[in-house]
């Protein structure tokens, strides 16, 4: 409780436990797909950080260092970091 600032009906179920008479199916029904949409939302975002990485990753791949490589004299006249050092 202390980690988040406002609780939803969802988390007092889950800290109280079911109440002691039944539900409306209604509700019911609410925090059933309350349930399964966080259960997606996590598989979701769990595919989408792989996702990522794995980008990432192919990216630096091809991305390879060519310690003999010569600037051109467009990238020379757009670097301002070169102009302050000429």
């Amino acid at each position: 409780m202390l980690e988040k600032e406002t609780l939803s009906l969802p988390d007092i179920v889950e800290v109280l436990g079911p109440r002691p008479f039944d539900m409306k199916e209604s509700l019911k029904e609410y925090l059933t797909e309350l349930r399964e949409r966080a259960v997606s939302d996590e598989k979701l975002s769990k595919e989408e950080k792989e996702a990522e990485l794995e980008k990432i990753k192919n990216f630096s791949d091809s991305t390879k260092f060519d310690p003999h490589a010569q600037e051109s004299d467009d990238e020379k006249l757009n670097d301002p970091a070169k102009e302050s050092t000429e």
